[in-house]
C-alpha cells in the first residue's frame, strides 16, 4: 500500500508548481510574444489538440483502470501493458497522419503548425498510466515538478523576441517528451513487454466509448478558440 500522505503532499507540491510556473510563463511571454504571437501559438496549439485527443483515445483513462484492476499479477500486468501500448501507437500513427494530411490540404503546413504537433508525435511514449495505476504519484509529481521548472529556463532562456514564437511553441512538445522518455526508461522496474496471449478486442468497446465521450468534450472545450480564429485576428 502507497503511503497517501506522502502521495498527497508530493500533489500538493505538484499542484502549486504547476499553478505558478504557468503564471510566470505566460506573463514572460504576453510581453515578448505581444498579443498577436500569443494568440497564433493558441490558436495553433488549439488546433493540434483536437488531433492530440484523438491520439490518447482515452488510453490514460483507461489504462489506470485496467494498471490497478491487474494489481499484482505481473503476466496480466505485463499483457496489458502490452496491448496498450500497442495500440497508443496505433492511434497516435492515425492521429499524427491526420495532422499532416490535414496542414496539407489547408495549407498551414509550416514551423509553427510543426511545432505545435510535437505533442502528437510524442505520444507514442506516453504511458503515464502505468505509473498511475501503479499509484507511483511521488515519481509523477517528481518528475512533473521538473519538467515544469525546466520548461520555464528554457522560455526564459530562448525566447527573447516576437520572432522566436516558433521555439516558445517547440518547448511544450519537447518538455512533454521529456517527462515520457523517463517514463519509458524507468517502465522495466514495473512491467516486461510480452508477446504471449495477446488480445486487443477486449478493449474496443470500453476504448470506444470512452473515447467517444472524451473527444467530444475535447472538441467542445476547444471549438470557441478555432471559432474565434476563423472569425476574427490573432490578437483576440
Amino acid at each position: 500500500m502507497k503511503s497517501i500522505t506522502k502521495n498527497s503532499l508530493f500533489n500538493l507540491a505538484y499542484i502549486a508548481v504547476d499553478s505558478f510556473i504557468p503564471l510566470l510563463i505566460s506573463g514572460y511571454v504576453a510581453r515578448v510574444l505581444l498579443s498577436g504571437g500569443v494568440g497564433r501559438v493558441a490558436y495553433a496549439q488549439n488546433t493540434a489538440g483536437y488531433f492530440s485527443a484523438f491520439a490518447q483515445f482515452s488510453i490514460t483513462y483507461y489504462g489506470v483502470r485496467e494498471i490497478a484492476r491487474a494489481g499484482e499479477r505481473l503476466h496480466e500486468v505485463n499483457r496489458l501493458f502490452t496491448e496498450l501500448f500497442l495500440i497508443n501507437c496505433l492511434t497516435t500513427t492515425a492521429a499524427l497522419s491526420a495532422y499532416v494530411l490535414f496542414l496539407w490540404r489547408s495549407g498551414g503546413l509550416d514551423a509553427l503548425a510543426l511545432a505545435c504537433g510535437a505533442p502528437v508525435a510524442v505520444n507514442y511514449l506516453n504511458i503515464s498510466w502505468l505509473y498511475q495505476g501503479k499509484e507511483e504519484y511521488v515519481y509523477l509529481a517528481a518528475r512533473n515538478i521538473a519538467v515544469k521548472v525546466l520548461s520555464l529556463a528554457a522560455v526564459l532562456q530562448l525566447v527573447h523576441a516576437p520572432s522566436d514564437i516558433v521555439g516558445y511553441a517547440l518547448i511544450a512538445g519537447v518538455a512533454t517528451g521529456c517527462g515520457y522518455i523517463c517514463d519509458i526508461l524507468c517502465a522495466h522496474r514495473y512491467v516486461s513487454p510480452t508477446w504471449a496471449g495477446l488480445d486487443f478486442r477486449r478493449h474496443a468497446k470500453p476504448l470506444l466509448l470512452l473515447a467517444a465521450g472524451e473527444l467530444s468534450f475535447a472538441a467542445f472545450g476547444k471549438i470557441h478558440i478555432t471559432i474565434l480564429g476563423k472569425l476574427s485576428s490573432p490578437e483576440a
